[in-house]
């Protein structure tokens, strides 16, 4: 099987495969699991590359100098030209700290490790896909990965002179990246989704197919296969959805779907006419660069013009993805792949080594001097150093990020005050603190987990298993705690999802142990978005960028008779209780922001409602 042989069918389902991604990122409602799409180009690459290399090895001409050459040449210059397209498009777009994200991730794309950047990003203040325009190269960067120790890999299992042997070595490997990858959807899915080992298996079905295809088939049994498996594909891009534990055992049958197709060498007739004809085709010749292309698109546009996509900007983006992924592959892609002479091979690397080089220092000079060349001070363009340690600094009084038992340095006031909450109650640790700084305060807190009783608990069920387990244990821990020292306690949460009827829950089954006065405080500004990401933030931030205000504000009022004091947010920070943002407190005197995501209070706007509690007489401990 000659290394330059022309599969036109694979083509077609690469079609169908950059197809199914770029309506996923679209957001149509059809396509909500395309993302299945990025499995079929795993599987379509184990096969090509392994059969490249099993033909090579096996007849002696294998180099790996060439196959790194060759990979370099096919991949890079399409990669690192959408890179800079990509930089340049951030400094005009985006805010600086956003920018700045963007440079890091560029960095992580073009050195193929942006997957384990994304993994390690993937945390509870992380903001949205809808903000990374090279989010999409983690699957890159899997690939790449996977070429760089494939070849190794594949060359000692093929001294292996049995077929049946080499066989079994390469199934064993990939039922054992197989049930890790599900073993580790139960305990951190983001290193199931992003990281190479636990993706292994799906090359490896298509490393296999070297081996199935040459067991032919008959037509019909071909036909009804294909036909299966294109319907199959179809389904389960409709089926899936973004709550399915993916990958894992979910990811079989796509990969078997594609498995099937490419074992299929086109000859069905009229399956041929649904994935294997010449606009699919078309679409499969120029999916490498689509594929580049469309994500950072749909990022700047929603990031511009419409965060929520209707049909008509699903199709600008689908029609100008399209043709700059084409002129991308036309005028980038094809000639760099084509380069056959060593001169020109020469040229090509230096090329590559020169643009990398220049994606670096651009990155090292923004990221180290971003903040005088953008003159973030006295602004609301915050730096991302300004947003890390601006969200560090919540936790100035309890010295980490969720510790879920925080007892802080006893002073000698009589008042013991115990403060629950989810990701919230620092806030309120960080505004009492400031006001009562003689009171003696204790924190039990989780993120993503309000106080509940037992039976409310399934309202976590959607909770990532890390955040649900560590919430176990906590609700545990506040059963068998002894309240008899505490004079008050504190309930500071975020309601969504959350209601006043699990806080009323709790509170019944908190004052069978304790005659503590129970302060409960209400919700303040909840945004769509992070606040230091809204364009024009100083400017245009309207009612329409607030997911709620004081959200149920009225009932926790009514709830609170006989239970707990109830303590609103809003009468402290808005203007005649106002419902309208442009009359509530956003920004400190200093430009630091309420928030630096969208929801959580900065340290700095505690110390305004500190203020504002002692200015208005508010004595929160009476």
């Amino acid at each position: 099987m000659s290394q330059k042989k022309y599969f036109p069918h694979i083509d077609g389902l690469r079609g169908i495969a950059v197809l199914l991604v770029l309506l996923f990122h679209l957001d149509n409602s059809f396509f909500k699991g395309g993302y299945i799409g990025v499995d079929v180009f795993f599987v379509i690459s184990g096969y090509l590359i392994s059969t490249i290399l099993i033909n090579k090895i096996d007849s002696n001409t294998f180099s790996f100098k060439d196959f790194y050459l060759r990979r370099m040449k096919r991949l890079m210059p399409a990669m690192l030209f959408v890179v800079v397209l990509t930089m340049i498009m951030g400094y005009f777009i985006f805010p600086l700290h956003l920018l700045e994200k963007s440079l890091k991730s560029a960095t992580a794309s073009i050195l193929s490790f942006s997957n384990i950047f994304f993994f390690n990003e993937s945390g509870y203040f992380d903001s949205g896909a809808h903000l990374k325009p090279l989010l999409h190269t983690w699957s890159l960067s899997v690939e790449e990965q996977f070429y760089l120790i494939w070849p190794f890999l594949l060359f000692f299992t093929l001294k292996i002179k049995k077929n049946i042997y080499r066989i079994l070595v390469l199934t064993a490997i990939g039922i054992i990246s197989l049930i890790y990858c599900e073993y580790y959807l139960t305990i951190n899915s983001s290193a199931a989704f992003f990281l190479t080992p636990f993706r292994v298996f799906e090359f490896l079905m298509g490393t296999l197919l070297f081996w199935v295809k040459k067991f032919e088939f008959k037509l019909f049994v071909k036909e009804i296969l294909s036909f299966i498996s294109i319907v199959g594909l179809i389904f389960l891009s409709y089926f899936y959805n973004n709550n399915v534990d993916f990958p894992g055992v979910n990811a079989l049958l796509p990969c078997l779907f594609s498995a099937i197709l490419i074992h299929n060498t086109g000859q069905s007739k009229y399956v041929s006419l649904i994935y294997n004809n010449q606009l699919i085709r078309w679409f499969g010749k120029i999916s490498y660069s689509l594929y580049l292309i469309h994500w950072p698109f749909i990022v700047f546009y929603k990031f511009l013009y419409a965060p929520e996509l209707d049909l008509i900007d699903q199709s600008i983006l689908f029609i100008a993805s399209t043709f700059i992924g084409f002129l991308i592959y036309k005028f980038v892609e094809t000639p760099f792949r084509e380069t056959k002479k060593n001169s020109k091979n020469s040229k090509t690397i230096i090329y590559i080594v020169a643009t990398i080089a220049m994606i670096l220092t651009v990155n090292l000079l923004i990221l180290k001097f971003g903040s005088l060349i953008f003159n973030t001070k006295n602004t609301t363009n915050y730096s991302l150093k300004q947003i890390e340690e601006g969200k560090q600094l919540r936790f100035k009084f309890c010295n980490e990020p969720f510790l879920n038992d925080i007892a802080l340095e006893k002073t000698n006031h009589k008042e013991q005050v115990l403060i629950l909450g989810d990701s919230h109650a620092p806030d309120a640790l960080n505004f009492l603190k400031l006001a009562y700084p003689n009171y003696d305060f204790r924190m039990l807190t989780e993120g993503g987990c309000p106080p509940m009783i037992k039976s409310d608990l399934g309202l976590i069920d959607n909770h990532p298993v890390e955040i649900k387990n560590n919430c176990y244990a906590l609700m545990d821990k506040i059963i068998t705690l002894d309240l008899s020292g505490y004079e008050y306690i504190v309930i500071n949460v975020m309601f969504d999802w959350y209601k006043p009827d699990n806080l009323v829950n709790y509170i019944k089954e908190l004052k069978k142990k304790t005659d503590a006065q129970i302060i409960v405080f209400g919700n303040y500004i909840i945004l769509n978005d992070d606040l230091v990401n809204h364009p024009n933030l100083a400017k245009s931030l309207t009612n329409d960028d607030v997911k709620s205000l004081a959200l149920f504000e009225n009932e926790l009022k009514l709830k609170s008779k006989g239970l707990y004091r109830y303590i609103s947010k809003k009468d402290l920070l808005c203007k005649n209780s106002s419902n309208n943002i442009k009359d509530c407190v956003i920004f400190t005197a200093q430009n630091a922001p309420m928030t630096y995501d969208s929801n959580h209070l900065s340290f700095e706007f505690t110390e305004i409602i500190s203020d504002s509690l002692l200015a208005k007489k508010i004595n929160v401990f009476n």
